[in-house]
């Protein structure tokens, strides 16, 4: 829920200040990217290894 409220805050935001569509698809992409990496990267280092790389 809270990954959906953030969505819909951008969208909020792209109509109020009428955003380039471009910009929201980039933003979109990148919030979309950002999750799937840190599943990807959770699923893939074992779970004694508490670093994470940004």
């Amino acid at each position: 829920l809270a990954d959906m409220a953030s969505v819909w805050v951008i969208i909020y935001l792209a109509v109020s200040n009428r955003l380039d569509a471009s910009i929201f698809v980039w933003w979109l992409a990148v919030i979309v990217a950002g999750k799937v990496g840190t599943e990807l990267i959770s699923k893939m280092t074992p779970p004694s290894s508490t670093t994470t790389t940004t």
